[in-house]
């Protein structure tokens, strides 16, 4: 019996969405390379971003997508649209250029 390989999920584009004065969201395009014959639809897919510096993690927001259909033998391109937090990411940001923490 062949192994078959787990699907492989890359960031094939961001784009901005609505910016408003407390977050602004981004329109992130994931494409899913899934070599399997069969295909699946997700409930939801639900993650957080952070940005890691050092042993440091800041919050800066998350994303959000419901019922997501995955195929099968071939790439699904899915746009998920991430919630950044403003005031966290111009703190990570004057972190990184400032040098602080």
């Amino acid at each position: 019996m062949q192994e078959s390989k787990e699907p492989l999920i890359e960031i094939a584009s961001v784009g901005i969405g609505d910016i408003g004065i407390e977050s602004t969201t981004l329109n992130v395009t994931l494409s899913v390379h899934n070599p399997m014959p069969i295909g699946g639809n997700l409930k939801s897919v639900k993650f957080s971003v952070f940005l890691l510096k050092e042993n440091n993690e800041s919050f800066l927001g998350d994303g959000e997508k419901d019922n997501v259909r995955i195929e099968g033998v071939g790439v699904t391109r899915a746009e998920i649209p991430v919630k950044l937090k403003n005031a966290a990411v111009i703190s990570a940001a004057g972190g990184l250029i400032g040098g602080g923490s």
